[in-house]
């Protein structure tokens, strides 16, 4: 099956942490909730445990080097983000210029399942970003891909 890609991230320890998922989905309208698959084994389960926090950017084909970085397929210069354009809304979390859209979210509940842990984020904030009409980044058969 074929799903966006999205880059994940959160704050901790003053600085932005980053994560590359396919899993992410709308888990309720209202109240507006998202909901992310965490592997339990990641460092990224530990950071939004923590930090309670966490924003998604939809990822357009012409940005699969962020899902690349994020993923840890090259290096992230620095968890400042540094070299990366992006802004915060509400939690402070980064949300990467460029995206299709984006949801700020702050954690209302964690359901733990198999080797995973499911991360339900009120969202506090979104809209669209100036790639909106894009062709999105999608993930099938183990590899990116676009929709054109």
């Amino acid at each position: 099956m074929a799903a966006g890609v999205v880059a994940l991230t959160t704050v901790i320890d003053g600085g932005f942490r980053a994560a590359t998922l396919n899993t992410c989905v709308v888990a309720s309208l209202d109240p507006l909730l998202i909901l992310v698959s965490i592997e339990l084994d990641s460092q990224m389960d530990e950071w939004l445990d923590e930090s309670g926090r966490f924003a998604i950017s939809i990822l357009p084909w012409r940005q699969k080097f962020f899902a690349d970085q994020f993923a840890g397929f090259t290096p992230l210069a620095s968890t400042a983000f540094s070299g990366i354009d992006f802004f915060t809304a509400d939690t402070g979390c980064p949300i990467l210029s460029g995206c299709i859209g984006w949801a700020d979210c702050r954690v209302d509940s964690k359901i733990l399942t198999g080797d995973h842990r499911l991360f339900l984020g009120n969202v506090v904030a979104a809209g669209a970003g100036p790639s909106e009409h894009e062709s999105p980044l999608i993930y099938y058969l183990s590899r990116y891909a676009r929709t054109d």
